[in-house]
């Protein structure tokens, strides 16, 4: 294993959408932490992917440098195999769900799939017990997406959106598309569902709220 000499990891940063973590800098001990508090390892730098094209950067790198390559998703595993000594660290997961690939390479209009140019979606999901509770839940779910709101396109993901959300979020999912998709109320329809076909929720109540970066 060869070790990674700064000018190296220089080199790296402008090649990557996402963001490079090195030892010491903020967000390099969260971004190297799993769930297993056992688990200590230390990469020699954390890669924050933005889409497919720093995935592909990545793996390129370690090649050719021969160093140990990781992928943390959702860091789960319990014997710590999200991270790596000494080598590159994929962090996938960090910011939600990145939105590259074909999608992004198509033009606008080849089809009603509205917001191509988003790099991230971002879900906020609450989930809780007591119906009772279910006021201040929702407020706290709905208040962080006001807020994270003003840094996004303006867009939405349609498969997260439901029945009551409105006129404004289904134009929001398309864009200018929507006329392509039909009228809302046609879409509004389609989003409709009959609760007892879904399976039993593994919480008692929940809120969910998305938006595109």
């Amino acid at each position: 294993m060869s070790p990674i000499d700064k000018a190296d990891l220089d080199s790296l940063k402008p090649r990557l959408r996402g963001q490079l973590l090195l030892p010491g800098e903020p967000g390099y001990d969260d971004s190297r932490s799993v769930w297993n508090a056992m688990i200590d390892k230390r990469p020699a730098a954390i890669v924050r992917c933005l889409g497919v094209a720093d995935v592909v950067t990545g793996v390129n790198f370690a090649r050719e440098h021969a160093i140990p390559l990781s992928i943390k998703g959702g860091g789960h595993n319990i014997s710590g195999l999200a991270v790596c000594d000494d080598g590159l660290a994929y962090l996938t997961r960090k910011y939600g769900w990145t939105c590259d690939g074909a999608l992004a390479d198509l033009p606008d209009d080849y089809s009603a799939v509205g917001n191509r140019d988003a790099g991230v979606l971002l879900n906020l999901t609450a989930a809780w017990e007591k119906r009772e509770d279910d006021g201040v839940n929702i407020e706290w779910a709905r208040s962080i997406w006001r807020d994270m709101r003003r840094f996004s396109t303006g867009g939405t993901y349609i498969n997260f959106l439901t029945e009551e959300e409105g006129g404004d979020r289904i134009q929001a999912a398309y864009g200018e598309n929507l006329e392509r998709s039909g009228t809302v109320d046609e879409i509004r329809c389609g989003l409709s569902f009959e609760p007892r076909r879904l399976p039993a929720p593994l919480c008692e109540q929940c809120c969910d709220t998305s938006a595109l970066y």
